[in-house]
């Protein structure tokens, strides 16, 4: 679970950082999502809308917010 989470918060600093190029960025966002996907349902054997899938999103959604407010990117410009 701790090891979904980190790569949950990852997923969330990667769109925040915005250091890749618009389309880059687009398909190795939707590439992580679906290797979380895979990874919550192939090891973590979760169903589907489970607390695994709230604490994830919530993880990354603080992420984001933590490193979109530290580089100043949308939604603190």
């Amino acid at each position: 679970m701790a090891v979904y989470l980190c790569y949950a918060a990852g997923v969330g600093l990667l769109i925040a950082w915005d250091g890749l190029p618009e389309p880059f960025q687009l398909a190795a966002v939707i590439a992580a999502l679906i290797g979380g996907a895979v990874f919550r349902n192939r090891v973590l054997h979760a169903g589907a809308w489970s607390m695994i899938d709230a604490s994830g999103g919530l993880a990354s959604a603080l992420s984001y917010l933590f490193v979109a407010f530290l580089l100043g990117h949308w939604p603190f410009r």
